[in-house]
């Protein structure tokens, strides 16, 4: 997995899930202002597959994994979201607001960069286009 391919899923995820939150408080108390959130909400849910197609077509391996290699991938998404939640409800002792604070940012922001890995993880096991056993051989042309 290249780190252009992981920082634009951290990076592009973290711009979705604060669109989402801003979505969540939006008012909608007229037909306009719901037409309005409606489009927000799909385009949000729109840009974060269009993110999860970007990193599938640029990280897909030449063959598609086993069910063993898919579900290795699904226990290590899983894996990765357990510790993002535990990492994050771990809350060390510390006397200064300031240490506490630090301790918060860090906490989160490994928790959210495991949580991305055991995305892409996931993700690698997508093949991108058509299954090797459709496409058209060329062996044997010339």
């Amino acid at each position: 997995m290249s780190s252009r391919i992981f920082l634009e899923q951290s990076v592009g995820t973290a711009v979705v899930l604060a669109l989402l939150y801003w979505w969540t408080g939006l008012p909608e108390g007229s037909v306009g202002e719901l037409a309005l959130s409606s489009l927000l909400l799909v385009a949000s849910v729109g840009a974060f597959f269009w993110l999860a197609l970007r990193a599938v077509r640029s990280m897909s391996a030449s063959e598609a994994p086993g069910a063993m290699g898919i579900a290795i991938r699904a226990v290590g998404f899983a894996l990765a979201l357990v510790f993002a939640y535990w990492i994050v409800w771990w809350v060390p002792a510390f006397d200064s607001l300031a240490a506490q604070a630090a301790s918060m940012v860090t906490r989160f922001t490994l928790g959210y960069l495991a949580a991305v890995a055991g995305w892409l993880g996931l993700l690698r096991a997508i093949p991108a286009g058509r299954p090797r056993s459709s496409q058209v051989s060329t062996a044997g042309r010339p």
